[in-house]
């Protein structure tokens, strides 16, 4: 049976409850996980993501989920039999998520320019009850109303991941995406459309993921992903069992609380 998490009434912004709330996320089941990637979207361009997750408690004493993630965008130069990478830019990210309500979030990204004529940047996102709002360079840009409770679309990994153990066949998530103009509101469709075996690279025990670290290749029971959003469609496959973290392209994982 499908998931569907609770509908918005009354247009854009207004919402008879909180949005998302059918989900039942198990965002603190997410403390310790790691993993590292290398996504390659071109030919010339590669993308070298390390993820980590933490539970905390902030100021107020709320238990917050806390992401880190370290882009180093490198760029391609074709050569007679490889190619050549040179490090173009570095994006940190930290993201802050209270745990008690979802509809709180603060995200913060620092961009590093590691080669001449890549500008620097920063950026936040803060999305408080039902106000999502963007700040540039330190200039804001927007504060807009959303539906309470929609999750910001940069945690969409975090929220797949955090999604009960036993997957549904379909389910919804009402996401927010920014950018430099508005907020764009939508639920995004999750269709289970096919299930298989990946060879996932296990962090060793007592190690940490990062390039270069050593591994164990061992099978994972992984589901295809069909995401649907308006008339766009991607595929995902995700480890069938929590945490459902993507399973293409990872060079590493250290599950939750590994020792």
């Amino acid at each position: 049976a499908a998931v569907v998490s609770a509908g918005v009434a009354n247009g854009f912004g207004t919402a008879a409850r909180t949005v998302n709330d059918s989900l039942r996320m198990n965002w603190a089941a997410l403390n310790g996980l790691q993993y590292y990637q290398v996504l390659q979207p071109s030919q010339l361009a590669r993308e070298r993501v390390l993820t980590r997750y933490a539970v905390s408690i902030d100021p107020s004493g709320a238990p917050t989920l806390e992401r880190s993630v370290s882009i180093t965008y490198d760029a391609g130069r074709r050569e007679l039999f490889n190619t050549q990478w040179t490090p173009a830019a570095r994006d940190d990210i930290r993201s802050v998520l209270r745990l008690r309500d979802h509809s709180v979030m603060q995200s913060y990204t620092n961009r590093t320019p590691l080669i001449a004529g890549v500008p620097a940047v920063t950026s936040e996102f803060d999305q408080t009850d039902s106000t999502f709002s963007m700040t540039l360079n330190r200039r804001p840009l927007y504060s807009k109303a959303i539906p309470r409770g929609a999750i910001f679309t940069l945690f969409q990994s975090a929220t797949l991941a955090a999604l009960p153990d036993s997957l549904p066949s379909t389910w919804y998530i009402w996401e927010v995406g920014g950018d430099t103009l508005a907020p764009a509101v939508a639920a995004v469709r999750f269709d289970v459309v096919g299930h298989g075996s990946v060879q996932v690279p296990m962090a060793k025990p007592g190690t940490q993921c990062s390039p270069g670290s050593p591994v164990n290749m061992k099978p994972v029971d992984a589901v295809t992903v069909r995401i649907t959003t308006g008339a766009g469609s991607s595929e995902l496959r995700l480890a069938a069992r929590a945490p459902h973290i993507a399973l293409d392209s990872l060079r590493c994982v250290r599950p939750p609380d590994s020792r």
